[in-house]
């Protein structure tokens, strides 16, 4: 900061100035760059003979990490209905997801039945994470994966790619 002297003092002061948030007038910043700060008070040391006037300071901003959370559910079927047609199962009935800043992308990654895949059977909803089971499935219980991320905010990074595994009964 640049400190300058009133009266006959001149110069600049090189001791640390202490800021009262209250007595700081900055615009709203968005990106990194530098910013004139107005800047009312005294000296970190209440020297009388210095005053702070103006100041020109970096502004980093960082964006915050995104909070999302997802947590499993299991989703129960009946297998009749799956013997005619597929069915729709919504995101929220087979995945929880909180605390997310941005739009969600999803993605399926695995679809098993103990060891073998049934991937063939399952689908996910890029934009909205429902879940289609696709009709002729048998019985049984699968362990369903889908990748999910938050594209972020002004104020949060985008999410990486977290996984969560929710299972799906078929009776």
């Amino acid at each position: 900061l640049q400190i300058t002297g009133i009266g006959d003092y001149s110069g600049t002061y090189t001791i640390p100035v202490v800021l009262n948030s209250a007595a700081v007038d900055v615009a709203p910043v968005h990106k990194a760059g530098s910013a004139d700060i107005m800047v009312t008070g005294e000296t970190a040391d209440g020297n009388p003979n210095y005053k702070v006037n103006y100041a020109t300071a970096y502004i980093d901003v960082v964006k915050a990490a995104n909070p999302m959370k997802l947590g499993k559910k299991t989703v129960n079927i009946n297998g009749k209905d799956l013997a005619t047609k597929s069915l729709s199962v919504k995101r929220a009935d087979a995945i929880k997801v909180s605390k997310a800043k941005g739009t969600l992308t999803y993605k399926l990654v695995s679809a098993k039945k103990g060891k073998k895949s049934f991937m063939n059977y399952f689908g996910v909803n890029a934009k909205n994470g429902n879940v289609t089971v696709k009709k002729g499935l048998e019985e049984g219980t699968y362990k369903v994966t889908v990748r999910v991320k938050a594209k972020g905010t002004a104020k949060y990074k985008a999410s990486s790619w977290k996984k969560v595994t929710f299972t799906v009964r078929v009776k």
